[in-house]
């Protein structure tokens, strides 16, 4: 089992791997940080699909760094706001039907068109906020990984 997690808050992407981990030790996370990380692992997605991915909606673009990547056009834009929904997006664009699950801090009603739009395209996907127990979380990553084992 693989499981994609776009999460740049340590703090949010350490107890949720290891309780994952802890539950099911032949999972395998792959953490990624900045939305740039996730553009540059999407052709290793196409390689060895995985089975499910975890968006944060609000992650920063990159890793400040000297020398660091622009930001995309879009991201650029809309900067960290919609990080996790302009990834969302470039899956299903680009053909991708396996399970999302944005995990977020936002309220419902900060994200609700994005959600209208993403769910139009496919209904696949799952909203939770951040501030449900982690129980919803991973009864949703149960439910989603069910679906497609």
């Amino acid at each position: 089992m693989q499981f994609v997690l776009l999460e740049d808050d340590p703090g949010q992407s350490d107890w949720l791997i290891d309780d994952l981990r802890s539950r099911s030790p032949k999972v395998d996370i792959q953490l990624l940080t900045s939305e740039h990380e996730f553009r540059s692992a999407l052709d290793s997605f196409r390689g060895s699909q995985p089975d499910l991915f975890i968006l944060d909606v609000m992650v920063r673009w990159t890793k400040p760094e000297p020398n660091m990547e622009l930001p995309s056009a879009d991201a650029g834009k809309e900067k960290y706001f919609r990080a996790g929904v302009r990834c969302a997006e470039l899956l299903r664009r680009e053909g991708f039907s396996t399970p999302i699950i944005l995990y977020t801090i936002l309220e419902n009603v900060d994200i609700h068109e994005d959600l209208e739009r993403l769910r139009a395209a496919s209904d696949n996907i799952v909203y939770i906020r951040k501030e449900s127990t982690s129980e919803e979380l991973l009864r949703q990553i149960r439910e989603k990984v069910k679906a497609v084992t």
